[in-house]
């Protein structure tokens, strides 16, 4: 098998073992201070709703300039729950014109059962399927 995988990846690949222990340290740090303001935020059993992406789809026509900064912002949003290790939903919401809208939830620390309850009955009130 030879995969093939974009610029992005194939980068982060081929920087494996060499990133500064100090570009690592301020990433722990980032890491460790996101983590306790979630938990703070969604201390007393909240949960955390907001757009599962923050732009529309990026043409396949489109600059790879583009395509980079579309993946930027789309980290920026979607990766605060795998930073954290707190548990998120997506949800298939609606769609405008052909392209589907989605909301995500992020719970608190543990609260994944919760979570999955909250998606089920959203998912009934949309009915989006999930049962």
């Amino acid at each position: 098998m030879n995969p093939r995988f974009s610029s992005e990846v194939a980068g982060a690949f081929a920087d494996e073992g060499r990133i500064e222990s100090s570009d690592l340290s301020a990433a722990k740090a980032f890491r460790e201070c996101a983590s306790k303001r979630l938990n703070d935020l969604l201390e007393g059993r909240r949960m955390l709703c907001l757009p599962t992406s923050p732009i529309l789809p990026i043409g396949r026509d489109a600059r790879l300039s583009d395509i980079r900064a579309a993946v930027q912002r789309i980290v920026d949003l979607t990766g605060i729950a795998g930073l954290t290790g707190l548990p998120q939903v997506s949800l298939p919401v609606a769609t405008s014109g052909s392209i589907p809208v989605g909301l995500s939830l992020i719970g608190w620390r543990g609260g994944d059962a919760a979570l999955v309850a909250a998606a089920r009955t959203l998912a009934r009130e949309f009915s989006i399927g999930l049962a």
